[in-house]
């Protein structure tokens, strides 16, 4: 499985890591089998995309995605974070993208973060 999770519920946080090449197909399955059919509304969210190939996909790819997590989001009554973790220029050119999207709904309810160090980004959602 491309797209590895781990839910920890009593942190409320969802725990994906990429590892090989990623598809369309592969960001849709975990957004929609986790986040829409997870029970996890209202979890902070941690996606290391380090190890991962997204070679495959393109900005306009991630417009669904978007649109989905702004769904999924929009209802949350409190503040949540999803912190992204890169390593390449590729993957931070698609994060910055989704991130931009989702802040453009979701400025109130969710913060998202890029980061190129995981430590960081726990820490940051640790806070």
């Amino acid at each position: 499985m491309p797209i590895i999770v781990d839910i920890d519920r009593q942190a409320r946080r969802v725990n994906a890591k990429c590892e090989g090449m990623i598809t369309m197909d592969d960001v849709m399955n975990y957004q929609t089998d986790v986040w829409v059919r997870g029970a996890v509304s209202g979890f902070d969210g941690l996606f290391d995309s380090r190890d991962g190939d997204f070679s495959q996909i393109n900005m306009t790819d991630l417009i669904p995605v978007s649109t989905n997590a702004i769904q999924v989001d929009k209802h949350v009554p409190f503040r949540t974070k999803m912190a992204m973790v890169i390593k390449t220029d590729e993957q931070q050119k698609l994060a910055e993208f989704y991130k931009a999207m989702v802040d453009l709904q979701l400025d109130d309810q969710r913060e998202t973060k890029i980061f190129n160090s995981f430590e960081q980004a726990m820490d940051w959602l640790d806070e």
